[in-house]
């Protein structure tokens, strides 16, 4: 069985208040994971997403997840690679509702992930980062959804390696979802963003807040 060991990536986010010299962080979080303590996954056996010009294609895998604690979306890693040379590696990533079991409507467009490991090299994990930041609740059931790009895409998107996971299930179209046999479940980490996704004041604002309190102890004094 072969296997790969993820090179680290973690995203920081740093604010800083320029008035008050206050600093807040905020540093990713795992919400979900089937992947082994150290970081690894089944590199031999994967599903398949796949575009229309593509051998059974096209193919959407969709994978659930629920989330152990709540946060707000920072990430989404992937164990992940191209089909080989002459195909696309190009695919979409999407994260959707669950509905009744099954993926349901989507709630955030993620992107288009690209320039992916060949099957032939050394695969890791691709993270394809979050701009909304949706609010993921826990204990809540959501999908990972990978479709493809273009009619010619083909990526393999490998099992985990700790055994039957939670559902996952394939589509034609990414409308009609029917769910897989296999015993494993593709594999993935969840990442939140740490201390939620709260809105600061920009520096600007800071200064005029402080401008007008300034004010108005002047008005007081006379």
């Amino acid at each position: 069985m072969r296997t790969r060991r993820e090179e680290g990536l973690h995203t920081w986010v740093m604010s800083v208040f320029l008035v008050t010299g206050f600093v807040t962080s905020a540093r990713g979080m795992e919400l979900y994971s089937n992947l082994s303590p150290t970081d690894t996954y089944n590199g031999s056996i994967s599903w398949s997403v796949l575009g229309a010009n593509v051998t059974f294609g096209p193919d959407w895998v969709a994978s659930s997840f629920v989330p152990s604690q709540s946060g707000d979306l920072e990430s989404i890693e992937l164990a992940i690679e191209g089909g080989g040379s002459t195909f696309s590696d190009a695919l979409n990533v999407s994260l959707y509702s669950s509905s009744g079991g099954v993926p349901g409507t989507e709630l955030e467009f993620l992107g288009i992930l690209s320039g992916l490991p060949l099957s032939s090299g050394d695969d890791i994990l691709q993270v394809a980062l979050s701009a909304a930041n949706t609010s993921l609740q826990a204990g809540t059931e959501y999908f990972v959804v990978l479709g493809p790009n273009n009619v010619d895409t083909r990526v393999y998107w490998h099992w985990n390696s700790e055994g039957p996971g939670l559902p996952t299930f394939g589509s034609t179209d990414g409308v009609a979802w029917t769910a897989y046999p296999g015993p494993n479940q593709p594999a993935f980490r969840v990442n939140g963003l740490e201390g939620g996704n709260s809105a600061v004041p920009e520096p600007a604002s800071m200064t005029l807040l402080a401008l007008g309190g300034l004010g108005l102890l002047r008005r007081r004094k006379r």
